[in-house]
């Protein structure tokens, strides 16, 4: 049998001073049918990662960008090479 410091179930904090407190006592269905910037935001978060996603491999070019990024580190000065080289 484990022994237990902490008693199993405490009493319910008045006001939660704590982030974890605040969390456990939050009215998830309450905010979700009265707060429309909530529920935009949600909607719009999908839509704006794939936006993201989308001007990112438009931006990353094609095989001739990626040719000259290969070139370029392949040119990058070692700093822990020998004085000889």
């Amino acid at each position: 049998m484990a022994c237990r410091i902490m008693p199993e179930y405490g009493r319910q904090m008045i006001y939660p001073y704590t982030g974890f407190g605040k969390l456990a006592r939050f009215n998830y269905r309450y905010r979700w049918h009265n707060d429309r910037i909530l529920r935009f935001r949600t909607y719009l978060l999908p839509f704006v990662i794939y936006l993201g996603w989308k001007i990112q491999s438009v931006l990353r070019g094609g095989e001739d960008m990626r040719e000259y990024w290969r070139n370029k580190k392949t040119e990058r000065h070692n700093w822990f090479a020998p004085v000889s080289e």
